[in-house]
């Protein structure tokens, strides 16, 4: 991932002036809240281990995006494990070069997950789903992708989404 000074320092101005992720799930409306809390009863976070250094995430996403829901709901799981790890919340309204430029660079897919150094450079990037439904996407079997679809909206795929952003969050 190459990205210019300028980049850089534009990822770190937007976390800093970011919304706090409570406040951001505070946004939520009774279904997401529900959605969010159904996802964490039934998801085991335990296996992650705190990091020794505080840690940062960015993250791109509203609450009207299935996607987002999901996948803050792994935040959220993530969070309750890893009490030094700060996430700010940006709206995909204002910020779609920016991730587009985190992406493949030809959408501004939310969610989109950004794991920051301390001089807020990316050290890795996380775009809308898990690599297992990103994979399922060029799946030629439709009864799969439907059944497999139908659980990852349901939460069944947010461990994925949490592997994956631990690992960003790996040193």
């Amino acid at each position: 991932m190459t990205h210019s000074h300028e980049f850089e320092t534009s990822l770190e101005n937007l976390f800093e002036h970011g919304l706090s992720f409570d406040k951001f799930l505070q946004s939520a409306d009774a279904d997401q809240r529900k959605a969010i809390l159904d996802i964490l009863e039934k998801t085991d976070f335990t296996w992650i281990e705190t990091p020794e250094m505080p840690m940062r995430v960015l993250f791109f996403g509203e609450m009207w995006c299935p996607d987002c829901v999901i996948n803050a709901a792994a935040l959220a799981g993530i969070m309750k494990q890893v009490k030094i790890l700060e996430v700010r919340v940006q709206p995909r309204d204002g910020n779609e070069e920016v991730i587009m430029g985190l992406g493949d660079g030809t959408k501004a897919r939310i969610p989109t997950i950004v794991a920051l150094d301390d001089q807020g450079k990316p050290m890795g990037v996380f775009v809308e789903r898990p690599k297992v439904i990103r994979d399922l996407e060029q799946c030629e079997d439709q009864l799969k992708r439907i059944v497999m679809m139908r659980d990852y909206r349901a939460g069944g795929y947010v461990l994925d989404t949490a592997r994956e952003i631990m690992e960003m969050l790996r040193i």
